[in-house]
């Protein structure tokens, strides 16, 4: 069999059947492989951004409550709200409950990607609100309409708010 190849591969009569669907299959797969990692960076680039979205709103809104009750006079204390920030990721994401999202395709009912909040946290240091979070992100790879890989990746996202 082995011979019978390297015939086929060496033949002087342009006899490249063999090596052209070699060739085709494994362009053919390159390609699937480029779109799926397209698929799935479109994916990550449309979370992260209704996160950021989400993020910012509550540090806006964070900022000017607290620019509002120091300039009334009032010695204001921070305190971490995660329950409302949780609020604003479900005015992004209308399927997020329990700290956590799972999508499912629409047409397929397969499994999509699952979004969680691992943490939340702020500072209140030198006239600026920071807000910071870290997201962990699950994306199942199929082939064929089977689970063969999957991604996960931690995703942190930060905002300021200027308090003067």
């Amino acid at each position: 069999m082995k011979l019978r190849i390297n015939q086929c591969l060496r033949s002087k009569r342009g006899d490249m059947l063999v090596l052209a669907t070699a060739l085709m299959i494994v362009l053919l797969l390159i390609f699937v492989a480029v779109l799926s990692m397209i698929q799935v960076q479109g994916i990550i680039v449309s979370i992260r951004g209704s996160v950021e979205a989400a993020l910012d709103s509550y540090t806006v809104d964070m900022g000017r409550e607290i620019a509002g009750s120091i300039k009334s006079g009032h010695d204001y204390t921070v305190v971490l709200d995660q329950e409302q920030f949780h609020e604003y990721l479900q005015r992004e994401f209308p399927a997020y409950q329990d700290n956590t999202l799972t999508v499912y395709d629409e047409d397929t009912g397969r499994h999509k990607f699952t979004l969680t909040c691992k943490s939340f946290d702020f500072t209140d240091e030198a006239g600026e609100l920071k807000t910071k979070t870290v997201l962990h992100l699950d994306i199942p790879l199929y082939y064929m309409g089977v689970q063969v890989a999957g991604i996960d990746r931690d995703m942190a996202l930060q905002s300021r708010y200027n308090l003067k």
